[in-house]
């Protein structure tokens, strides 16, 4: 598991994206989106790891999930994720998922060798084409990559 006790991303919209330290689904903190008018935000808002996140992971198949807490009053229908170098994004469907409350969601994704360490990086974005309410509030935790075994 992955969270985001360190403060080492690069928080390339700040304006949206923060960590949490009153609201996280384990450990310490967690990140948060956060948009009282999607129009004053620009077409997508990123944050993304760096060297010091310090996570590598071996080229394999993986169960691959991430923990959401969706405000009540948002309408958001997207997460997008994607660990580049090499390029692999994610599209994470909101628009089902319970709000107010912490909810796992999961999939299965196959990943070349990752070391942000090396220039990989993972990316986690919010596009205001996605943001159907006024405005919009999340809060994202405890990513996972568990290798799954295949048996013959």
């Amino acid at each position: 598991d992955f969270g985001f006790e360190a403060t080492n991303w690069f928080l390339q919209h700040p304006d949206q994206w923060s960590y949490s330290s009153a609201f996280s689904n384990s450990g310490s903190q967690s990140l948060a989106f956060s948009v009282a008018n999607k129009n004053t935000m620009g077409g997508n808002a990123k944050v993304q790891g760096t060297k010091e996140t310090e996570f590598k992971v071996a080229a394999g198949t993986y169960t691959y999930s991430i923990n959401v807490y969706i405000d009540a009053t948002t309408d958001l229908t997207k997460l997008l994720t994607n660990f580049s170098g090499p390029w692999n994004p994610h599209t994470w469907e909101l628009a089902g998922v319970s709000k107010g409350e912490w909810v796992k969601l999961s999939t299965e994704i196959t990943l070349e060798d990752y070391d942000n360490s090396k220039g990989s990086k993972l990316v986690l974005q919010i596009n205001k084409a996605h943001i159907n309410s006024e405005g919009a509030t999340i809060y994202v935790d405890d990513l996972s990559l568990v290798p799954v075994e295949t048996r013959p």
